[in-house]
């Protein structure tokens, strides 16, 4: 309008100045007087329509703000309307109240507002003032947030009211509880959808309700059960469970609860008898099945389980219980069905095992009991009385039956690898007893069956218990011949024969020993020739005897070194060369060395060492009186060629202890010696006999 105004002005000023160049000043001055009231008169037009055409004179200022204040109490009102459609219980009287007081304030300040449609007119006449307008607009400022708190605490309520008229019914229903209230969250508009939160705040009321029916309906449930289970079912106890489900479909849970009460009392009353007779008749049961030894067989699982219905039993004192009570005697049966027919079903397998297996006839006997279908019996019968007398009765049958047979299944199964024992023990001993089985128990059952298969052979006493074999145990002879490599000189060998005994023969031979072993009982046996000899090897064998047998070793040739370093656990050659220097020394000290000498190695390796040492050095070793001893062949020879020729007249004896304690610088053991002797130049005149040297006569 500034810039409209400026504009006039200029054009005044133009045409004043145009006037005075073309006719003059006077005509000027004319024309300036007739120019400005003009511009007066146009300029005051165009800003009072300038004004009018853009609202922005107070009146309408008012009456914008009242529109706006109408469309804003109209969103609330409808939002309200939609709660109460979805939700009745959201919306009360009282916040009807409180709105209905802000339409009368809209009212007074000219906003007209319609209840009924949810809108509003704002009149031309009669509009409040700017100052009542704001006020008004300041109290509805968190209107549609004021409903919606309300909505949650009046959902919060009703969810309370129901909780609490359930609670009656805890004697019926285990957990009448719906929703928690205290989880139900603050209702309010949210940034995207302002009818989200109302509207999630009524889905837990949706919970409540859906949590009741079924509360509701368990109860019933509880009390139908419990009328279909007493001798007279009560026609007007079941009109009022119709009722009950009829009001919790209302959302009348006060008088669905009413009447579910109602019906329980009807229910107690005609059912009290009948809980106590089947109260009764399930407790006989339980203490029949007690009483059966049937764990022996089945284990302790159902008989815990009938103790834990026992203690559920005790636990029942309340006649409108009843369905529990029949839930609990229709368990009870099906555990005792189940025992029995596994009892079967161990019977049945046990008569298999043996009907299937090789028994002398007349070992066991098929017991009654395998003729007969329990089971089936039980299955038909449907009074609880006489199911316990059935159960009675096939409980005994079955335990007895299993006690006859089941242990000798359990013989018959395992047998085969018990009767090979105890044929080779009666082969070795003569006599069985429980105590040689390989078995924890049942041991006259196993001795049993083995006299019944071989009543030709044995005797049994059964009190013991005990097998004997008729004549005793088996006996046998061994012969052993043991077979040098190469005749020679006689030479010691040791024969050897362990098994369930120990026996010891002691041979000289030059080429062949022989021994014989009598009275060898039936078994197996380590046979063992152990040559006195180093020069050869001991021989084992294994042999069974079960007759009378012939047995040949052969000994081979083996180095000492070889049976010195046998299972000798070090590397010789890095040991060897840092104690060789003290062999070496003491060899040239003594003349020969022995594994009685202290060296700095341990005791252990000192007989290796020294063989290992000996063969490198070019000397000979023997073994003598336990001990290892290393010699100069040649040295000793010459020491031996001397004494025959010096020191022995003809005629004359000399024993080797003489010889190594007076003349030889090795004490070598007395096969050395006469080994030394036969291979020296002096063997010609010289005897060789066991324990001494004797010059012969000059003839």
């Amino acid at each position: 309008m500034a810039i409209g105004m400026f504009l006039l002005v200029v054009v005044a000023g133009g045409a004043s100045a145009g006037i005075f160049y073309v006719e003059g000043s006077q005509a000027a001055v004319y024309a300036q007087v007739a120019i400005i009231p003009l511009l007066v008169v146009v300029g005051y037009l165009w800003v009072n329509q300038t004004i009018q055409s853009t609202g922005t004179s107070r009146t309408e200022f008012e009456r914008r703000k009242a529109r706006k204040l109408g469309e804003q109490f109209s969103d609330v009102w409808q939002l309200a309307q939609r709660i109460e459609t979805e939700y009745p219980e959201g919306i009360t009287a009282a916040e009807w109240e409180e709105l209905e007081r802000y339409v009368g304030d809209l009212d007074s300040n000219g906003i007209a507002f319609d209840p009924d449609s949810g809108t509003f007119d704002v009149g031309s006449r009669n509009l409040g003032s700017l100052e009542d307008i704001n006020r008004l607009e300041n109290e509805m400022g968190d209107l549609d947030g004021w409903v919606l708190a309300q909505v949650t605490e009046n959902i919060q309520s009703r969810i309370r009211e129901v909780n609490t008229t359930l609670e009656r019914l805890s004697g019926l229903v285990a957990d009448p509880w719906t929703v928690d209230p205290e989880t139900v969250p603050a209702g309010g508009p949210d940034r995207y959808d302002t009818t989200q939160s109302w509207q999630e705040v009524g889905g837990y009321l949706d919970d409540c309700y859906q949590a009741a029916d079924e509360v509701v309906e368990d109860a019933c449930g509880a009390l139908q059960d419990a009328l279909t289970s007493t001798d007279s079912a009560s026609q007007e106890a079941e009109e009022l469970l119709s009722d009950a489900r009829q009001a919790a479909t209302g959302r009348r849970y006060d008088a669905a609860v009413a009447d579910i009460l109602d019906a329980r009392d009807m229910v107690e009353r005609d059912a009290a008898t009948t809980f106590d007779d089947q109260q009764s008749a399930i407790e006989a049961l339980l203490r029949t099945a007690s009483n059966k030894s049937f764990d022996r067989y089945l284990g302790p699982s159902y008989q815990e389980e009938l103790d834990g219905y026992a203690g559920e039993l005790r636990s029942f004192d309340d006649a409108i219980e009843i369905a529990e009570l029949r839930r609990v005697r229709d368990a009870v049966r099906d555990t005792c069905l189940a025992v029995v027919e596994e009892l079967e079903g161990q019977l049945d397998e046990a008569i298999d095992a043996l009907e299937g297996a090789d028994v002398p006839d007349g070992w066991y006997e098929r017991p009654p009991a395998a003729e007969t279908s329990f089971v089936q019996t039980l299955r038909s019968s449907s009074d609880i009385t006489a199911f316990r007398s059935e159960f009675d009765t096939a409980a005994d049958s079955l335990l007895s039956a299993l006690e006859a047979v089941k242990p000798k299944a359990s013989v018959v199964t395992g047998f085969d690898r018990v009767e090979s024992q105890i044929t080779e023990t009666l082969r070795t001993e003569g006599s069985v007893t429980g105590a040689d089985l390989p078995v924890s128990d049942l041991e006259e059952q196993f001795l049993g069956l083995y006299y019944r298969k071989h009543m030709d052979e044995v005797d049994f006493d059964p009190n013991v218990p005990q097998l004997v074999m008729a004549g005793g145990g088996e006996e046998y002879t061994v012969d052993v011949s043991v077979a040098f490599p190469e005749g020679g000189p006689e030479r010691e060998v040791t024969v050897t024969l362990s098994g369930s005994t120990t026996r010891e023969r002691r041979c000289r031979t030059p080429l062949v020993a022989e021994a014989s072993f009598e009275e060898v009982p039936y078994g197996e046996y380590t046979l063992r020739a152990e040559p006195a000899d180093d020069s050869y090897g001991s021989v084992e064998r294994t042999v069974t005897v079960d007759d009378d047998i012939s047995v040949g070793l052969e000994l081979a040739e083996v180095s000492l070194r070889d049976k010195l370093c046998e299972g000798v656990d070090i590397d010789i050659d890095q040991i060897l060369p840092t104690i060789s220097s003290r062999f070496e020394s003491r060899f040239e000290e003594e003349s020969y060395l022995s594994t009685e000498m202290s060296f700095p190695v341990d005791s252990e390796y000192i007989p290796c060492l020294l063989a290992v040492w000996a063969q490198r050095e070019g000397h000979d070793a023997t073994r003598h009186d336990g001990k290892v001893i290393v010699y100069d062949t040649e040295r000793l020879r010459k020491e031996i060629e001397n004494v025959i020729r010096y020191n022995l007249d003809p005629g004359e004896s000399k024993s080797y202890d003489a010889l190594r304690g007076n003349f030889l610088s090795a004490p070598v053991s007395d096969s050395t010696v006469q080994e030394l002797v036969r291979g020296s130049s002096e063997q010609d005149v010289v005897a060789v006999e066991p324990t001494q040297l004797t010059k012969e006569e000059q003839s």
